[in-house]
Order: structure tokens, then C-alpha cells, then sequence
């Protein structure tokens, strides 16, 4: 599923009454070298007139109008299955939060070009730039108050995890997937809502035989709070 300019990436993000971060968002991605090639945006039944707006700003996304608020899994799988439907080989999700570095894509790119055998990528999430202050770098399991902790989570960036490896699983956010992984164990499952999902996704997909890779020179920031209409 891939033609000579590579892979055809497709970027699903989620909206829900939190229309300034998904517009920031949105302008991050468009600035991504390469972009990708289509962009689905699913407004989870907002009622602040975020829709209309991303229409109005982003007339090039595809604007897929949910009627009520399907959780972060059912509206993202609702733009899952439309980039697959047109062909997507690989899908990017993104929180409406994140905000892609310029060349985010390229760095999950070239890393899924070299390792046909990974079907999940994800790359080094800060909380914060400038300060260089983490958000995740890959997931552990602890199977305490919390299942999964986030690697490196409010840390500032000391280089203790800038080597690639194979987390035993990944964040939903910027997660890069092979098209391949969607056709054998299916789309995120909603029964979770919110949350979760991400980490069971990621379960199953290495229970399927697929492996995980964190990419730590693909670069976003995601500040928080924007999923959830903050």
C-alpha cells in the first residue's frame, strides 16, 4: 500500500469543544515536511460551533460530524476507517493538544522504513519545549493505582532517553500505525471511551506479532488538557 512517494499517511485528530487547540494543532501539522496526505478531523458532538469554525479555517481536512460525543476512541476510529477506506497505508493519530515538530513525520517515517517488522511507532512527547520538560517517552506497566506510567513523565529531557527501543507499549498520542495492524486486530476498542484504549490497542497488536518502537528524534509537545475541552 505504498506508491513512490512513499507511504500514504492519513492523520486522524479528535475534537470536542476545545476548538484553539485543535486549530493550533492543525497549523503544526500543515507546517510537517511531509505533511500528511489527508488530514480527518471528527468533532465528537461539540456544541461550541467547533465545527463550523475548523470548516471555516480548514476547508482542506476532512470534517467528519459526529451528533454526540463518542469518546476519544469512537470518534477517532470513525476517521480510522475512513483513511483506511481510501487507502491510508499508515494513520497518525494525534491529540487535538499535540503539536508536531516540523520534521515529527519524516523522523516516524524513516524509522518505519527501516523496521518492516514494527507496526507501532511513537515518538518523544514533551510537556513542555522550551523548558524541555517530558511528557512520555514510551510506556511502562507498573500494575499499581495507575496501569500504565509514562516514561520519563514531568522529567526534564537529559538524554537518558534518547536511544530507540521497544516499550512495552505506546501513547495514543502521535502514535504512527501501519495499516496492516488495523487489518488483523481491528480499531481501537470504545467500550474504554476514554483512555486506555491506547494501551490495549498496543496489547494487542504485540499479541498479534507486531512489535513497538519509540522513536526518540520524532519530536511532539503536548501540553494537556485539550482532549477533554481542557
Amino acid at each position: 500500500a505504498e506508491d513512490s512517494a512513499g507511504p500514504r499517511v492519513s492523520a486522524v485528530v479528535v475534537n470536542w469543544n476545545a476548538v484553539d487547540e485543535t486549530e493550533r494543532c492543525l497549523r503544526a501539522l500543515a507546517a510537517t515536511t511531509p505533511p500528511p496526505g489527508v488530514v480527518h478531523v471528527v468533532d465528537n458532538g461539540s456544541i461550541d460551533g467547533s465545527a463550523d469554525r475548523l470548516s471555516t479555517s480548514f476547508p482542506s481536512v476532512r470534517l467528519h460530524r459526529l451528533p454526540e460525543n463518542r469518546g476519544f476512541a469512537g470518534g477517532a476510529n470513525v476517521g480510522i476507517a475512513a483513511a483506511l477506506s481510501e487507502g491510508a497505508s499508515a494513520i497518525w493519530l494525534l491529540n487535538n493538544d499535540a503539536r508536531a515538530a516540523p520534521d515529527a513525520l519524516a523522523r516516524l517515517l524513516a524509522a518505519a522504513a527501516g523496521r518492516p517488522d514494527v507496526g507501532l511507532f511513537g515518538p518523544k512527547i514533551f510537556r513542555d519545549l522550551a523548558t524541555k520538560r517530558l511528557w512520555c517517552c514510551g510506556v511502562v506497566f507498573r500494575f499499581g493505582p495507575n496501569l500504565a506510567e509514562l516514561r520519563g513523565f514531568d522529567r526534564l529531557d537529559d538524554g537518558r532517553f534518547d536511544v530507540a527501543d521497544e516499550p512495552p507499549s505506546l501513547t495514543g498520542c502521535g502514535l504512527l500505525a501501519r495499516r496492516a495492524v488495523f487489518e488483523k486486530i481491528g480499531l481501537l476498542d470504545e467500550s474504554y471511551f476514554a483512555y486506555v484504549e491506547d494501551a490495549d490497542f498496543c496489547a494487542r497488536a504485540r499479541n498479534a506479532g507486531f512489535r513497538l518502537l519509540y522513536v526518540p528524534d520524532a519530536v511532539l509537545e503536548h501540553p494537556g488538557g485539550g482532549s477533554s475541552g481542557g
